[in-house]
Order: structure tokens, then sequence, then C-alpha cells
């Protein structure tokens, strides 16, 4: 018996029950993706207020003008003497209240990096920060 028979022989009732949980599953990922995890945001909607590079730590704090976003988390590269930050935002929530970010970097290439620059969603969407 092929796969196609397989699923004709499933009752009606059966098919309907997959096919709600398959659903489910799909809103849940879009809502972990949506209020949880979040999305990179451009350069022009945050603003920095304090930028700090000092032998092997970088402190970064600002805000996004964007009411409704909470910060929700960050990545970095460095390449070349020039360290890239991308900041995330989701929706505000528990788990993300603000969109105040204050992030402190630890890391023994810092003592490298001439350039500190932030990148947004896009890869040509790039700011520069600090240079030393």
């Amino acid at each position: 018996m092929n796969l196609l028979n397989k699923f004709k022989a499933l009752p009606k009732r059966d098919i309907g029950l997959t096919v709600l949980i398959i659903f489910i599953i799909l809103l849940l990922i879009l809502g972990c993706k949506t209020f949880i995890y979040g999305s990179y945001v451009s350069t022009n909607a945050v603003g920095i207020s304090q930028i700090k590079l000092e032998n092997n730590e970088l402190i970064v704090a600002g805000n996004i003008a964007d009411s409704a976003s909470g910060f929700s988390g960050y990545k970095y590269r460095i390449d070349d003497e020039k360290l890239y930050l991308k900041l995330r935002y989701s929706l505000v929530n528990d788990l993300n209240p603000s969109g105040h970010f204050s992030i402190k970097i630890v890391d023994d290439d810092l003592k490298d990096v001439k350039k500190v620059f932030f990148q947004g969603g896009k890869t040509e969407d790039i700011k520069l920060l600090l240079s030393r």
C-alpha cells in the first residue's frame, strides 16, 4: 500500500486534527519569533547614548525610537580591526519590557579593534559609532 492510499484510508477526523496541530505549531513558532527572539533593526531606529572601548571591553548603551519594541539581544563580529554590532528587538512583553539596552562585551580580540560599527538588518546598513 503506497503513501497516498494510506492517507486516503485515514478517517477525516484524523486529517482535520493533524492539520489543526500543524497550524498551532506554526502559530507558536511565529509567536516566538515575534515576541521573544525578535529581528535586527535599522541603524536609523536606534540612538546610542554611551559607547566606551578600552582594552578588551566594550560598553554600549542606548534606546530605540519605537515605544512598542523591546530589546531582545545582540550579536557582534570582529573583522580586520573592525567590530560590527547588530541589535535585535521584538514586540514589548514581559521578557523584553523595554527598548533601552546596555551591553558589555569582554573579548581579548577587542584590543586590536580600531572602529566600532552598528549594523542594521541589511549588510549595507552600517553606521560608524567609534573610531580610535
